[in-house]
């Protein structure tokens, strides 16, 4: 047997273990050795097409172990992932005034009118974007009188109830009443233009479009204004704003239907407005015998 014909038999097995050892103790087997090894013997060694399938398997899986490694869990949330109830007013303002126009105008739901009814939705459920996609007309608090939604096949597949204001159960039997009068309770309650359930990639290029306009966190990316908002960002200053008046970790636990605690006492560690009263109480006291004129007051 040659050394080359060794060195393939040695292959072959180390393969069948997980592959080939390198220097660095990694194992792994080139796209170059997989090409020499099945243009020289495919015809008397059927074996290499599945050396050659466990070789790409290996470096998948240790891409995605290197890709999960660097992955850090998120324990905070930074100052541009939650809206100020400013910054919320200054949204409304805009998708609000445009809604008037349309429904001025005409009596047909245009993309103003859907776009005011998905911000107050987001920002009033805390809902995901992509749960937000699922809604029929049956899941809302007009077909079954309650001050609740049914988010059906939420994350991990999971259902849940999520309560609702009377102002955000009055403002989506309107909507209902006004544009899906005549739909059947199957019907989606956002509706693309084929007449299909809207899509997360239209929900997230309305609310990209949406900060643009209201200057939320604007940046400069080839040339062209972009916005930070997303439809995430919703979900988690519903999650502050709850927290902070509520302070029931559960409850909001509940509503955003978290699997983990933990994940929901990430909000907890947010500026949320208790924590802004503390501040400023913290900063008169530090300041309480400085000259008067020279201390600053919030």
């Amino acid at each position: 047997m040659t050394v080359s014909q060794k060195q393939l038999e040695a292959n072959k097995k180390n393969a069948q273990k997980g592959g080939v050892k390198t220097p660095k103790g990694k194992a792994f087997l080139s796209k170059r050795r997989i090409r020499e090894i099945a243009s020289q013997y495919t015809n008397a060694d059927p074996d290499v097409v599945a050396l050659a399938r466990m070789a790409e398997k290996h470096r998948q899986a240790v891409r995605v172990a290197k890709k999960a490694k660097r992955r850090k869990p998120k324990n905070y949330l930074k100052p541009t992932d939650y809206l100020t109830t400013e910054q919320f007013a200054k949204i409304v303002q805009i998708v609000r005034s445009r809604a008037e126009a349309a429904r001025a105008k005409d009596s047909c739901m245009n993309r103003a009118v859907l776009n005011e009814m998905l911000v107050i939705l987001l920002a009033e459920t805390g809902l995901r974007a992509a749960e937000v996609c699922n809604l029929k007309l049956k899941d809302l608090p007009g077909y079954h009188g309650k001050h609740e939604i049914a988010v059906r096949s939420g994350k991990g597949g999971k259902d849940r109830t999520v309560a609702t204001s009377e102002y955000l159960s009055r403002c989506l039997t309107e909507y209902a009443k006004r544009y899906h009068s005549s739909r059947s309770l199957e019907s989606w309650l956002f509706r693309n233009e084929q007449g299909g359930g809207i899509s997360y990639r239209s929900i997230y290029s309305k609310i990209k479009k949406i900060g643009r306009q209201a200057g939320i966190w604007p940046y400069i990316k080839n040339g062209k204004l972009r916005s930070r908002l997303s439809p995430h960002k919703f979900r988690h200053t519903y999650a502050t704003l709850l927290l902070d008046v509520s302070d029931n970790e559960f409850l909001v636990q509940n509503q955003l239907g978290h699997e983990k605690l933990d994940t929901t006492q990430i909000y907890a560690r947010t500026l949320t407005e208790k924590l802004r009263v503390a501040v400023k109480g913290f900063h008169n006291r530090l300041w309480t015998n400085v000259n008067a004129e020279n201390s600053p007051k919030l």
